[in-house]
């Protein structure tokens, strides 16, 4: 069981928390792809860097699950250094990217419960953000095309 590090922003049972982390470094939002010479297409290197060491946290602290029936809950605090404007969604994207790169779920469409805060102009930048499983919130589990589980 890992331990919760901070205070929830929505309450969980504490033995369904897979990860538990805290992040040095301000946090960057999600980019999406430039267009480079020659219309190749291209991440942002600051986002990709900042999404590369997420993965690398959550790597180390969990081993990867893959499990493509799970639902998870993702809730972050991304305490920022300046006072910049920035989107809660798109640093949050940054965390689910990282969530889907380090193999703790197979699919974004997994995460069925988010939560996000943003504290700007803080002395000691950071992410801090929990990873945990939650019962499927739908009511019917099985896909009504094809009658199968899970989807």
């Amino acid at each position: 069981s890992v331990m919760l590090t901070f205070e929830a922003l929505i309450p969980i049972a504490p033995d369904s928390i897979i990860v538990s982390l805290s992040v040095s470094g301000d946090p960057v939002a999600h980019q999406r792809p430039r267009f480079g010479r020659g219309k190749r297409v291209y991440t942002p290197n600051e986002s990709r860097v900042y999404r590369e060491k997420l993965m690398l946290f959550i790597r180390q602290s969990s081993p990867p699950v893959r499990d493509a029936r799970t639902k998870f809950g993702v809730q972050a605090r991304f305490f920022r250094s300046n006072r910049q404007r920035i989107d809660a969604d798109n640093l949050l994207k940054s965390v689910l990217d990282a969530g889907t790169g380090a193999g703790v779920w197979r699919d974004d469409s997994q995460v069925r419960e988010v939560a996000a805060k943003v504290w700007l102009g803080q002395a000691n930048p950071r992410t801090e953000f929990l990873i945990y499983r939650i019962a499927d919130p739908s009511p019917d589990p099985k896909c009504r095309k094809c009658g199968r589980e899970g989807a």
